[in-house]
């Protein structure tokens, strides 16, 4: 194909476009940076730009079709049946879309009229096909307060909004732990959109900051107002929304995130081996949900932390009744995110099974709870009664079978009658065909329906005759296809049925839907308990598989009695446990041959204060900690190939980060500092810092280390500074002093490095 001789969209004329292209034009002038589907019969086709997009993406035929009088424009299409999928592809790709579709309405020349049916980015979809059902899909939007910035996020899907003020450090902070799908700024020049470039962000103008009676919020208006812009008829109705101070969070920067392995592993960026994946063991998607929330966002709050541990403890103390309310909530669906499908009328019938059978327990769960007095669960309010009634209901109204969700029989009246009707009708038409068989003498005569229509079809090598009132309506050449005066007569019948079966359908669905509304807010606030215990007793049932402990918060003890690593607990079995019990106020400095486990080490201390934070039980036999208002790890760093920066230019940008921001309340992990430069560049830089650290007493820190030569430069600071080891070779163990060993050349015999290295490199290791 001649892809040179395609049109371009900007060398189109409008006025020479046929009229469905000139509707075309229009949508796509309006929707310039958006891929236009575009419905032509049973298709949906794109043109232009979007149609080389979408067989990128897609992996559809890239054709043509004829635009105008002056060629070809390139096109792309996928059938009408095919668009979810092809949306889902696409919003992956952080692209928008726009979909135009047919309509009944006519012009005054007969010619159809085509109408935006709906508008889908990656930050605004609430269909769970759309959505991943772990994670909470934000739309964020940041706005310069000149002293500061305001950042609000809010999940479409739950209708939940949060609301925070911060510096631009802490705002980056909040938006690498929520990780947006899309970000909004205001096109004015006050933030500069660089800095945020590893989102997906949107350009707005000042009119989308008119105010919103919900919130006096800059950034909420961002929020709310590009929100019903993109979905403009599925209104958008916010449960909750929430201020909140960074402060009361710890602050955890984006390299320490991704260096922790909290929510994906380093090695393929998947959920399997990080700190969510070994701690989950909730029964509902939006337990799961919660329990990202809360293990990504820390609590600085000592008051906080120990209520969430009085609830698992509570919840372990009363096994009969923690065993029985995990049975209870395994059968609740995703409750939260249909919440938002009531406030826009998009509810369907299957909807209401889910519902249905989450409600049916709401008495039961309740009263078990209400024996417990859980603290942090009692805040949840919600008509427990009303909740149950509209179980009821709807157990009454629906049910299922391999087919899918049907209105019962009783539901309605008047249904029922129309379904009696309907039935007398079906039969009839049997009755009909049987007739047709006899008088013919055809047994092969078939009455079929399609599309609301009736045909009686025959094989055309039949030769029996049929009655003079048979009109022949198609021939093939297998089949012959005919109506009768009669069979129209039962059509129309049929016809009428069924239109007014319809209709009270949609009537019935709709005095549902409109009466669900009314309990919106006992759902979302019922669904919100849910995914909160269920978070609870995720972590009881991780106590009792890995006798986990309640952490103990000091003033600045720090101790961890036979600790391990809760990601390794799931992968090693029998994991061994360490002790570890050090004065704090000293910096520490850990050693140790390569192997035995100091990276792990830093890391199995930083996810314990991480759980123990989020006010979760540790796997400690004890665990004492100061509460730290900040959490930095320095490890894992790669280059940064699209910036220009090599790895260890990397690793100095993450340490000065940390050396700017932390406080003497904070605990900061540097592994290896130094390894990606010479030995003497590397081992001055990291005395440099730690000379830094100890007269300006910044943090709470521990390094690990393989430069045994900076011990000789540290003699005058050998009272500040705590020397650890680890010993693995007949039982893991943490001690105090420095070790002297390596593994790095009895490594290459592990790995099967060939022979002639390993001799060589021992030659040089001995001269």
């Amino acid at each position: 194909m001649e892809f040179q001789n395609f049109l371009k969209f900007e060398e189109i004329k409008k006025e020479e476009l046929s009229f469905a292209f000139r509707q075309y034009y229009d949508f796509k002038e309006q929707y310039e940076d958006f891929i236009l589907f575009f419905r032509i019969g049973e298709f949906y086709e794109t043109y232009f730009k979007d149609a080389f997009i979408l067989s990128d993406i897609l992996g559809v035929n890239l054709t043509k079709r004829k635009f105008n009088h002056q060629g070809f424009a390139p096109m792309a299409g996928i059938p009408y049946r095919s668009l979810n999928s092809a949306i889902q592809k696409l919003l992956k790709s952080n692209l928008k879309i726009a979909v135009v579709n047919q309509t009944d309405e006519k012009d005054e020349n007969g010619k159809c009229i085509r109408k935006i049916e709906r508008i889908y980015t990656k930050g605004t979809v609430f269909e769970n096909q759309f959505l991943n059902a772990k994670e909470n899909n934000y739309l964020a939007s940041i706005y310069n307060l000149k002293n500061g910035l305001e950042l609000c996020y809010a999940d479409i899907s739950t209708g939940d909004a949060y609301i925070t003020k911060g510096t631009v450090n802490e705002i980056q902070n909040e938006l690498a732990r929520i990780n947006p799908s899309e970000l909004l700024i205001l096109n004015d020049g006050s933030i500069n959109p660089e800095i945020y470039s590893i989102y997906k962000y949107e350009l707005l103008d000042e009119k989308f900051l008119t105010q919103s009676n919900l919130a006096e919020s800059k950034a909420f208006s961002l929020v709310y107002n590009y929100s019903n812009h993109i979905l403009d008829k599925f209104k958008i109705e916010f449960g909750e929304i929430k201020f909140y101070d960074v402060k009361n969070l710890v602050s955890i920067d984006f390299y320490t995130r991704k260096n922790l392995e909290i929510t994906k592993n380093i090695l393929n960026n998947s959920e399997f081996g990080s700190l969510v994946w070994a701690i989950d063991k909730c029964k509902t998607k939006m337990g799961k949900r919660k329990l990202l929330s809360m293990i990504t966002s820390p609590l600085f709050n000592k008051n906080e932390i120990e209520k969430r541990q009085n609830a698992i403890q509570t919840l372990i103390e009363n096994k009969n009744e923690c065993e029985k309310l995990a049975e209870l909530i395994s059968t609740t669906g995703d409750i939260l995110r249909l919440t938002s499908k009531i406030s826009n009328g998009t509810i369907k019938e299957e909807d209401f099974i889910v519902l249905k059978e989450c409600f049916l327990n709401v008495n039961s769960t309740n009263n078990i709870l209400k024996k417990l007095k859980i603290e942090l669960l009692e805040k949840f309010e919600f008509n427990c009664t009303n909740l149950e009634d509209f179980a009821e209901i709807l157990d009454k109204t629906f049910d299922t079978n391999e087919k899918g969700t049907f209105i019962k029989n009783g539901a309605n009246a008047e249904l029922d009658l129309l379904l009696s009707q309907k039935e007398e009708i079906l039969n009839k038409i049997k009755l009909y065909e049987k007739e047709l068989k006899e008088k013919t003498k055809i047994n092969s005569i078939k009455i079929l329906e399609k599309k609301g229509s009736l045909l009686i079809e025959l094989p055309t090598t039949a030769t029996n005759p049929i009655g003079a009132d048979f009109r022949l309506v198609k021939k093939t050449k297998t089949v012959q296809k005919f109506t009768t005066d009669e069979l129209i007569e039962l059509e129309e019948f049929l016809a009428s049925t069924n239109y007014k079966i319809e209709q009270v359908k949609e009537n019935l669905l709709l005095n549902l839907i409109n009466f669900t509304k009314e309990l919106n807010n006992d759902i979302r606030n019922y669904a919100k308990k849910i995914a909160l215990l269920d978070c609870f007793i995720s972590n009881v049932e991780l106590t009792k598989e890995f006798n986990l402990k309640k952490p103990k918060i000091t003033n600045n003890e720090f101790k961890i009695e036979k600790g391990s690593h809760i990601v390794l607990n799931n992968l090693i079995k029998n994991y061994e446990k360490l002790n570890l019990d050090f004065d704090f106020s000293n910096l520490i400095l850990l050693t140790g041959k390569n192997g035995s486990g100091k990276s792990t080490l830093l890391k199995q201390i930083a996810t314990t204060v991480i759980l123990a934070q989020a006010g979760f039980f540790v796997p400690c036999k004890n665990f004492e900690f100061p509460l730290f208002d900040k959490l930095f790890a320095v490890s894992n760093v790669t280059d940064d190939f699209i910036n220009k920066k090599s790895t260890h230019q990397m690793q100095i940008k993450q340490v000065a980060y940390c050396i700017e921001n932390m406080t003497n309340k904070s605990l900061v992990l540097f592994d290896e500092i130094g390894k990606n430069t010479s030995y003497k560049d590397g081992i001055s830089i990291l005395f440099g810092i730690i000379k830094y650290l100890i007269q300006n007493k910044c943090a709470k820190t521990i390094i690990s280390t393989h430069f045994l030569g900076i011990f000789e430069l540290l003699d005058e600071y050998e009272n500040k500074i705590n020397f650890l080891q680890i010993l693995n070779e007949n039982k893991r163990e943490v001690i105090k002093g420095v070790s002297n060993e390596s593994k790095g050349i009895e490594t290459l015999k592990e790995e099967n490095i060939p022979n002639e290295i390993i001799k060589y490199s021992m030659e040089a290791y001995s001269l």
